[in-house]
């Protein structure tokens, strides 16, 4: 006779792959609306500030919001908190969608206040999304759906700017942002039919929750403050993070503005689609390589440098680029491709590292300060690559960017306790 917690375990298991799809198809229209969007801000101002100010304002409050969404995902309905924050950025679309259509004098003012709100939603609804997956996953299914997780999210990323691009010869940009808000609806279907286990505390009143987090907060640093090695390590993905940000927010105006290829627009505009989903078939394929390989056991911090040079050789490849103009879309995607390939490597291996290191009964609180520190960066990083490249040229900045990472990760290995991390890991693998 099948026991009764193992038919739960299997009911969850459907209700969440019922979601998960919808949440799927949520994050497809997202990805096709974010692409259009950074066109038609790219076209409408032509400003390197403003892309990144664009940005900035997207993902801004995700960092600072995210600790404090994390903790309201552990108490609160995370059902309501999901169906509520995504109802609220499909009504930010149907905003932008109007205020296109009416064309008011200040529009650009409406459209960011519209991708500060999309930033703020979103702020709840992956730290809820996130929490829904260990509690209706089976444990012994977990590792596979997280591996299925980062594939599909990469084949829904590569399929985004490849859809938009298609959709850009045939439709205008506001309605082809339809589509998220369709999207919209296929997220939020399941969730009529679903139920989703929360983990509401009895009582939560506003002076425990904040006493909580403060408690979490301080003990999360002085974990990183007292483990040899921990703080030059994320001192180190800092580092990384900040000066690759320009890459990655700059890429649009670079491609579009700049006009390197001498297209004309509506080829341009293909061109970037195509260069944007090389940058995603880049990621997929690194995530594939992970989940297949299983990750690193010897000489972690090592290949974690070669890794952070690997990357900087995508940069390269971006930055001469136009110096070849018979090949520079191809340099172009290359580079693309490397700094994706990269970037799965290097992220399930840091989160990996500070797993094996981070005892259980920490791994939540450590965590979230991990994140917090890791991205409270990127924020700045975003503001002045767009003052920068405005006073320069984006092509000057990124070799600046280049240099400083290229002489700044030497500097960091050999001036700081980084090797200790490498013992701390054989430590760990010695005693499971």
């Amino acid at each position: 006779m099948i026991k009764l917690t193992e038919l739960a375990c299997n009911k969850n298991l459907r209700q969440y792959l019922f979601f998960w799809i919808g949440q799927q198809f949520s994050l497809l229209g997202s990805n096709v609306a974010q692409f259009v969007l950074i066109i038609w801000i790219t076209l409408e101002t032509e400003s390197e500030l403003y892309i990144s100010l664009a940005f900035f304002l997207g993902f801004g409050p995700r960092i600072f919001i995210a600790p404090f969404a994390g903790v309201f995902a552990d108490r609160w309905n995370r059902k309501l908190i999901i169906g509520t924050a995504d109802t609220l950025q499909a009504l930010a679309t149907f905003g932008f969608i109007l205020t296109i259509w009416l064309n008011p004098s200040n529009r650009l003012v409406f459209i960011f206040t519209i991708i500060t709100l999309r930033g703020i939603f979103q702020a709840f609804h992956s730290p809820a999304v996130i929490a829904t997956r260990p509690a209706m996953v089976p444990k012994e299914h977990l590792s596979r759906m997280n591996s299925v997780h980062y594939l599909t999210n990469a084949a829904i990323l590569i399929t985004g700017p490849a859809l938009a691009g298609f959709l850009l010869l045939f439709f205008e940009v506001h309605s082809i942002m339809w589509i998220d808000i369709i999207t919209w609806g296929l997220a939020i279907l399941p969730l009529f039919f679903i139920s989703i286990p929360s983990a509401i505390r009895n009582n939560n009143s506003s002076e425990q929750s904040k006493t909580s987090y403060k408690e979490d907060l301080v003990n999360g640093m002085k974990f990183l403050k007292d483990t040899k090695g921990l703080l030059a390590f994320l001192t180190l993905a800092n580092i990384y993070n900040f000066f690759m940000i320009p890459l990655t927010i700059l890429l649009a105006p670079y491609i579009l503005l700049d006009n390197i290829g001498n297209l004309s627009d509506e080829r341009i505009k293909q061109v970037f689609a195509v260069i944007s989903a090389v940058l995603q078939v880049g990621i997929f394929v690194g995530a594939l390589v992970m989940t297949i390989h299983k990750g690193f056991k010897k000489r972690v911090m090592y290949i974690m440098l070669s890794l952070f040079y690997t990357g900087l050789i995508g940069y390269i490849c971006v930055a001469i680029a136009p110096f070849f103009l018979k090949t520079v879309f191809v340099l172009i995607g290359i580079g693309l491709f490397i700094k994706g390939f990269v970037e799965p490597l290097v992220n399930v291996t840091m989160v990996t590292v500070f797993q094996k290191i981070i005892p259980l009964d920490m791994q939540g609180r450590v965590m979230t300060t991990i994140v917090t520190i890791a991205t409270a960066m990127v924020p700045i990083s975003m503001v002045l690559s767009g003052i920068i490249a405005e006073a320069l040229s984006i092509q000057k900045l990124f070799f600046i960017c280049i240099g400083i990472l290229t002489i700044g990760i030497g500097l960091m290995w050999r001036f700081t306790n980084l090797h200790s991390v490498e013992n701390l890991i054989e430590e760990q693998e010695i005693s499971s």
